[in-house]
């Protein structure tokens, strides 16, 4: 069963970790994206360039994140779930149960967002949708920040609980260990 513990620890560390460096990459990378103007007007090109850049960065990351880190994470959390409820635990089992599906739908509602807002950005950037979508595009922005930060607390909180089981692994494993 500590094997289960680890890989949840080592998915959700990793996972978060990902997370904290893109939500700290993002104003780094804005704050040095080459200026493109003269005589101190707003920057909009080496800005949109930069956001291109860091969506593209955002997008590969969470397809890495469905496609390697849930699987793992949901697997092992599973495990996890299905030892406590057959030691008795049941609400040790819920509890596990609705931090791994709170994690993924924050995951699935993250991805969603950064999906749509890479399909509109090149239509803005292009000219080829009217000026009312930046609005949309201001929106959704919002909400992308709002949901990788949503997803980042939900994997702390994931991780804290992997390490509290790793280092508190319940009174079934005790005995089984004992022997």
């Amino acid at each position: 069963m500590n094997l289960w513990r680890v890989a949840l620890l080592i998915a959700t560390t990793a996972w978060l970790a990902g997370n904290v460096l893109l939500i700290v990459l993002a104003p780094v990378l804005f704050q040095h994206a080459p200026g493109q103007t003269h005589g101190g007007g707003h920057d909009f090109v080496s800005r949109f360039a930069a956001g291109v850049v860091f969506g593209d960065c955002i997008r590969v990351w969470s397809i890495g994140v469905t496609y390697s880190l849930l699987p793992l994470t949901l697997i092992s959390g599973v495990a996890i779930s299905l030892h406590a409820l057959i030691s008795g635990a049941k609400a040790r089992c819920c509890l596990w149960l609705v931090l791994l599906a709170s994690v993924a739908l924050l995951h699935f509602w993250s991805e969603s967002v950064i999906m749509t807002l890479n399909q509109l950005l090149p239509d803005l950037l292009a000219g080829r949708t009217g000026g009312e979508r930046w609005s949309e595009f201001q929106q959704l922005h919002r909400e992308s920040r709002a949901a990788v930060t949503a997803e980042s607390a939900m994997a702390l909180v994931l991780l804290l609980a992997a390490a509290i089981a790793l280092l508190r692994p319940g009174k079934a494993s005790a005995t089984a260990n004992d022997r």
